[in-house]
């Protein structure tokens, strides 16, 4: 009789432990890592969204814990085992579906959105007939959705990445690197977009090798050699660029002075002013002596002469906002209502939030 009795409680004593096994089983998190970043499922999670990625690689995803079966694109997770994708477009109508089957035979199936539903709307018109990637660096309504955006020449999305703080000057190097401002840190990233190196105390800068930089920062301008100082200046900075001679061309809008500066010693080599050159934003050699200046109204072309005076100086109307390349080709910014507008060699793209920068590289 009391074996019986113990029988009964014991089976009594699993009815009761089965909803709260199962229920358990339910909320537990699935966790996957796909393309080095963890995401979690929860039992309400519906879809997920990838916080970066590059069309030209393949989708890695690992399982890192094995308390669900679960499949995607026809492959089976299992936990610490990678598998991988072919690459895929990436646009907002494309994702992949992740299966998930419990042990009691309940299914769920998760959206894994290979553009985030947090990107701002783009659109793209036309094809660009020179070789080369637009770098965007987004800002969309002073919230945590920034993006750093590549564009090929065809106007696809070949990269993004969702950053969690404003970025700066995203660009491509010449051998591979690429580069950004973020919290007034410099960041340079490998050709596989791995953290190479941080520099702090950076408000703007030009790059001039991996180990060599030109940097901005609290009216300091710095010449850094493996992140040792060879020579800084105290010199107000509005924007800077490198002359085709490789010394350095520094603008001060305030007081409508543009400079050239010694890369080596930080010596003045020459400075110009002009009536003619109110407040001037940018300056780009485009020849030998021949620079173009950028104002916000106007666009002005000057030759100096051996003595570095100004000997013609020809202005040129404009209201959209140029920015000027390599080899003097322009990209035009401009607003369109809420929407922020670049063209350049027969491509138009047309993005729902603001930009802190573009190049063309």
């Amino acid at each position: 009789m009391k074996n019986k009795i113990k029988i009964l409680l014991l089976v009594l004593l699993v009815i009761l432990l089965i909803p709260i096994i199962i229920m358990s089983y339910y909320n537990t998190p699935l966790r996957i890592t796909i393309n080095d970043n963890e995401y979690i499922i929860y039992k309400d999670t519906e879809q997920i969204d990838l916080v970066s990625y590059n069309a030209n690689d393949s989708i890695n995803i690992t399982k890192n814990n094995n308390n669900f079966n679960t499949s995607i694109a026809n492959q089976k997770l299992k936990a610490k085992r990678m598998i991988s994708i072919p690459h895929q477009k990436i646009n907002k109508d494309n994702y992949l579906t992740l299966n998930i089957k419990y042990l009691t035979g309940k299914k769920r199936e998760i959206k894994i959105n290979i553009l985030p539903s947090t990107f701002p709307d783009l659109k793209v018109e036309g094809k660009s007939k020179l070789v080369g990637d637009y770098y965007l660096s987004t800002i969309k309504d002073n919230t945590m959705f920034n993006y750093q955006i590549i564009i090929n020449e065809k106007g696809e999305i070949a990269y993004y990445r969702l950053t969690p703080n404003k970025t700066y000057y995203f660009t491509k190097q010449d051998n591979d690197t690429y580069t950004y401002i973020e919290d007034n840190n410099l960041i340079i990233l490998d050709s596989y977009f791995n953290l190479s190196k941080s520099i702090s105390n950076v408000e703007n800068y030009l790059y001039i090798n991996n180990d060599e930089y030109i940097t901005y920062y609290d009216n300091k301008l710095s010449y850094l050699n493996n992140e040792e100082i060879i020579w800084e200046l105290e010199e107000p900075v509005d924007s800077m660029s490198l002359d085709l001679d490789g010394n350095i061309l520094i603008v001060d809008t305030t007081k409508n002075i543009i400079k050239k500066i010694n890369i080596n010693d930080g010596k003045l080599l020459w400075k110009i002013t002009n009536k003619k050159i109110k407040e001037p934003l940018n300056i780009v050699p485009t020849s030998k002596n021949k620079y173009t200046i950028l104002t916000p109204s106007k666009r002005i072309n000057i030759e100096l002469n051996k003595k570095n005076q100004i000997s013609t100086i020809k202005v040129k109307d404009t209201n959209l906002e140029e920015l000027y390349i390599k080899n003097g080709n322009t990209l035009k910014k401009y607003k369109n209502d809420n929407n922020t507008v670049i063209e350049d060699n027969d491509i138009k793209i047309e993005i729902n939030c603001n930009i802190s920068s573009i190049s063309k590289k």
